[in-house]
This record gives structure tokens, sequence and C-alpha cells, in this order.
């Protein structure tokens, strides 16, 4: 279960009789015990929305490299078998025997 901070600051917003109505019956189906938590869930979306989370854009940051680093990865891998090939004389022997025989 949650644990529940105390709310000491209050705003105040007049509604028209629509708007409350579709509050009521919104706030239960969101999972909300009350009219005001729903409002206040709502309010928290949007603030979490409009200003970027460090957590998020460090993720993002990470996933960049990781992405970046296993490109790299794969990048060294092959340039190490261009140069093997190259050096290995067992390589260079088999390719010319190959040439030979045709």
């Amino acid at each position: 279960m949650a644990v529940l901070k105390r709310k000491s600051r209050m705003i105040s917003l007049r509604l028209s009789d629509e708007e409350y109505e579709a509050l009521r019956s919104l706030y239960r189906m969101h999972g909300s015990r009350s009219v005001s938590e729903f409002a206040r869930n709502a309010m928290q979306k949007v603030i979490g929305e409009s200003v970027p989370a460090a957590s998020s854009t460090l993720e993002t940051r990470i996933l960049d490299l990781d992405s970046k680093m296993a490109s790299l990865d794969h990048e060294v891998a092959r340039l190490v078998q261009l140069i093997e090939a190259r050096l290995d004389p067992a390589s260079r022997n088999a390719g010319a025997l190959a040439v030979d025989a045709a």
C-alpha cells in the first residue's frame, strides 16, 4: 500500500456542473479515491510530460551509448578479421593453391 504524504497546500478552481460530473464519473475508473486525488494525478501527469525527467534523459543517453558501443564492437571485429586474413600465411597459401589449381 502506498504511503500517503500529507498535503498542506490547496488550490481552488471553479467548474461547471458538467465538468464536475465528468470528473465524478471518471475518478473511480482511474483508481482514484476522490475527485481531488484524480485531479492531482492528472496534474502530476501533465507536469511530468512537460518537464523532462533527468532519469529518462540519462536512460536515453545510456541506451544511445550502448547502441554505439555495439556498432563499434561489430566494426572492430570486422577489421580484425580483415587484418588476420591478410596476415595469415596459411590463408595466403590456400588462396595461391586455389589459383594454381585452376
